[in-house]
């Protein structure tokens, strides 16, 4: 359009030249109309001018409005979306020190920051610390004092985390950052809980009902200052029988809370696994089904054994199948545990055997979980360590016998931080009939497990390994103490510290196996028992005792019977009674 403009303004010059040379009459009618069209003309080219104009710096401002617009939208819907994913420590560590390094998964833009809290209770509403810093990680800039945790995080815009938990065990440690242990604490209140397989039903204290429905389900016990709660009964569908032992897992999909393992045997040659979530208020009573092909022997949680924020498990099944024998990784994830892997093949290739025993922990303070595996018949205890491949198919050390036992290996466990270094430490015990029952003590480093131990006991000939097992800091000093025992002798209680295990124990006036179960019911920071012992009417006892400043003092006591047909503690191994045994401590020195 402004082309044809143009050239009828040339046309209307040469019209105005000629009249101009015809005379003053037609030079005056010229002007006029050369005026009115010039009029005309320049109002069209002034309003398409104005108007073309108009369009664009409208269009621009709009354009440049909306880009703003969308991508403040986009930033923050990114925000929300990509929600900040923890993962480390793991939710319900047992940390190695008092100043820990808390990490998370990162994001791509270097420039976005993340708010950390740290808080005594689960709504965070009064941090007790809260720090902005750039990247996927924060080493906290002072030490924490003893007690329980909660710690969560945020990017800018964003919203916050899943809310996870940690325990500082007190004590000054020169290695801070590991984790030693773990919490049982299903419903995140800060205390930990007692879960329990029933069959049958069953009584609680002195011959008072519970209340409980005959048939199968997990009565579950919720801490609380006084030690533990009312019971809470989550049903699980008959047809099966249960297979112990059965354990709290950690926290397999990451929410924050402990997820719970069921071993159920639901037809002949085949074992189905349950995970039962934790949350608010306790385990969702619609489990994930997991089927195993063939019988198991073990199942322990291994802390995160590839670093990707969810807890794994470890499975040692005994009994070759079309899946094969050996020990098989359990990887967390969102949805729970993922379809088990084997990483570590039987020992006895003929009869598929594969474990005297498993131990788990982090052993080297990297803040992946790593496995000890302990044959039968002599063989040495492989160690596989976890990193972010996940445990690797070849062990990383291998353990000798200690003076080259034939029963090597009967038992392993993972005793926390014994002597107060900030590792995680190991025990292994070695049974043969007619010579001396040996308890090895390996304490843990940077560089992970030693091949010679650190300290060995001497029991009497014939003795099956009485265990021994963490129970937290009841001492008060910030390390971890061990208790062990049988049916047939009072507890013994060894205190944590540099010379763990070569000073005498403390005798405890209780009769019993102590279970593995690293518990603190009423929340005070420490360590409760669980023991079990045989009745003369055939009926399996379990009591819960709380420590306190003068000793353990019994709150609890359930009783199931007979024993044939007994339920299960879902998170107990019963270790076989034998006679009393004798003490003879010396110390090892370190390869």
């Amino acid at each position: 359009m402004r082309g044809l403009r143009v050239s009828g303004l040339s046309s209307l010059a040469l019209l105005a030249a000629c009249s101009s040379e015809a005379g003053s009459p037609a030079r005056d009618a010229g002007t006029d109309i050369t005026a009115d069209i010039t009029a005309d003309v320049t109002a069209d080219i002034t309003a398409d001018i104005t108007a073309d104009v108009t369009a664009d710096v409208t269009a621009d401002v709009t354009a440049d409005v909306t880009a703003d617009v969308t991508a403040d939208v986009t930033a923050d819907a990114g925000s929300v979306s990509a929600r900040v994913r923890l993962l480390a420590p793991l939710s319900g560590a047992v940390l190695g020190g008092d100043q820990p390094t808390l990490r998370w998964e990162a994001r791509s833009e270097p420039e976005v920051t993340t708010t950390v809290q740290v808080c005594t209770e689960r709504s965070c509403a009064r941090p007790v610390v809260e720090q902005t810093v750039l990247g996927g990680s924060v080493r906290l800039a002072a030490p924490l004092p003893r007690g329980r945790y909660y710690w969560r995080a945020r990017r800018e815009r964003g919203v916050f985390s899943a809310t996870w938990r940690f325990a500082v065990p007190g004590g000054v440690r020169p290695h801070s950052g590991s984790t030693v242990g773990a919490t049982g604490d299903v419903d995140g209140d800060g205390r930990d809980d007692l879960t329990v397989l029933w069959n049958i039903p069953g009584y609680l204290g002195d011959a008072t009902p519970i209340g409980l429905r005959a048939g199968l389900g997990l009565a579950e016990l919720h801490g609380t200052s006084a030690g533990l709660g009312p019971v809470r009964w989550v049903p699980i569908p008959m047809g099966s029988v249960p297979v112990p032992p059965t354990v709290m897992v950690g926290d397999a999909d990451g929410d924050g809370f402990t997820d719970q393992l069921v071993g159920l045997r639901d037809r002949p040659e085949r074992t189905r696994l349950d995970q039962f979530a934790g949350s608010a208020v306790g385990l969702i009573s619609t489990p994930i089904h997991y089927i195993v092909e063939t019988y198991y022997s073990a199942v322990l949680p291994a802390g995160d054994m590839d670093g990707d924020g969810y807890g794994d498990a470890v499975l040692s099944l005994n009994y070759r199948a079309a899946s094969g024998g050996g020990v098989w990784w359990m990887r967390g994830s969102a949805a729970g545990f993922l379809a088990p892997a084997r990483f570590a093949a039987p020992y006895d290739s003929r009869s598929g055997m594969v474990t005297g025993s498993l131990a788990t922990g982090d052993f080297n303070g990297d803040d992946f979980g790593d496995v000890v595996v302990c044959g039968t018949e002599g063989d040495p205890c492989r160690v596989f360590t976890g990193s972010a491949a996940g445990p690797p198919v070849a062990p990383t050390v291998e353990i000798p016998p200690t003076m080259d036992h034939d029963g090597f290996g009967a038992r392993a466990t993972s005793t926390g931080d014994v002597n107060g270094d900030g590792f995680a430490d190991l025990i292994i015990s070695a049974y043969e009939t007619r010579r001396p029952q040996l308890t090895s003590l390996y304490l843990g480093s940077a560089a992970g497990l030693p091949t010679a131990p650190s300290r060995v006991l001497e029991d009497c000939s014939g003795c099956f390994p009485a265990p021994f097992i963490a129970v937290g800091d009841v001492t008060g000093d910030g390390i971890d103490d061990l208790v062990r025992g049988d049916d047939f002798s009072m507890l013994q209680l060894f205190p944590g510290g540099p010379d763990v295990l070569l000073g005498a124990p403390r005798e405890l006036p209780i009769f019993g196996n102590p279970q593995p179960l690293r518990r603190d019911f009423n929340g005070d920071g420490n360590g409760d028992l669980v023991v079990r012992r045989d009745n003369d009417l055939g009926q399996s006892v379990f009591e819960v005792f709380l420590w306190e400043a003068a000793g353990f003092r019994s709150i609890m006591t359930f009783q199931f019977g007979p024993s044939t047909t007994s339920p299960h503690p879902v998170e107990v191994g019963v270790a076989p009674a034998r006679p009393a045994f004798r003490l003879a401590a010396r110390r090892v020195a370190r390869a």
